[in-house]
């Protein structure tokens, strides 16, 4: 979505004798125009990050613990097995703690939940639905995902691109408002940019599957590149 805004900005008596040039109407300067310019980009990404892990919930730490452990070796062995380096699986989380219930009103410690939570980096996109459910195949009910996202290695092209349209943008308008008045636009006194990007995000609920079952679909869609600008731009 486009937002602008316009600040317009003309010194008394610019429009007139031909080769008159008046200070602004604040006194600081020539007259300008500030304008604000969008820009987006895109592009196929091509890696996706999954975070992913198991938590677990018994009547002791030591069981929790227990059989956390065990059930991450097996969807980390089972994620590695699909192709992910090693290099790009990282732990993010890890926690064990009492789980706590209330009856009428009080606090009362029913178990210990256990959990731990990795981030994969997976740079063939193919591969992608095939460890999700390998995930889920391996931990089981136990298995938590908290999100898929796809990104690039490198945004410095979108982002770029983004920058030259969100200019080009600020420019287009700055003209036809100026056009409007009869005056014209020169070069640009000052300008500030304020960045932004972001990708689809896919979100996995955890289930228990069967072998049998119907891949995971994910559709990696593109990568997003916004760049906003605020442009002042002097008048004659």
């Amino acid at each position: 979505m486009i937002r602008s805004f316009v600040t317009l900005l003309l010194a008394a008596g610019l429009v007139g004798c031909a080769g008159t040039r008046s200070a602004s109407t604040l006194g600081q300067g020539p007259a300008g125009i500030t304008v604000a310019g969008h820009g987006e980009a895109d592009a196929a990404p091509d890696h996706a990050v999954l975070t992913l892990g198991v938590e677990v919930r018994r009547a002791t730490m030591a069981e929790a613990r227990d059989v956390a452990a065990s059930l991450q070796g097996r969807v980390l062995a089972a994620v590695t097995a699909r192709g992910v380096a090693a290099s790009d699986v990282q732990t993010v989380a890890l926690s064990f703690q009492p789980a706590v219930d209330y009856v009428d009103g009080a606090p009362r410690r029913v178990g210990f939940v256990a959990s731990n939570l990795v981030r994969v980096r997976i740079c063939d996109l193919s591969k992608v639905s095939e460890v999700v459910d390998a995930a889920v195949h391996a931990g089981g009910d136990d298995v938590r995902m908290d999100g898929l996202s796809f990104e690039l290695a490198d945004d410095t092209t979108i982002r770029t691109r983004a920058r030259e349209a969100a200019v080009a943008d600020a420019r287009r308008r700055a003209e036809t408002l100026a056009r409007s008045l009869g005056v014209r636009v020169g070069a640009p006194l000052a300008i500030d940019e304020v960045s932004g990007g972001s990708g689809p995000v896919f979100r996995q609920a955890a289930y228990a599957d069967r072998a049998e079952a119907t891949p995971t679909p994910v559709a990696p869609g593109v990568v997003s590149s916004q760049v906003d600008v605020t442009v002042r731009f002097e008048l004659r």
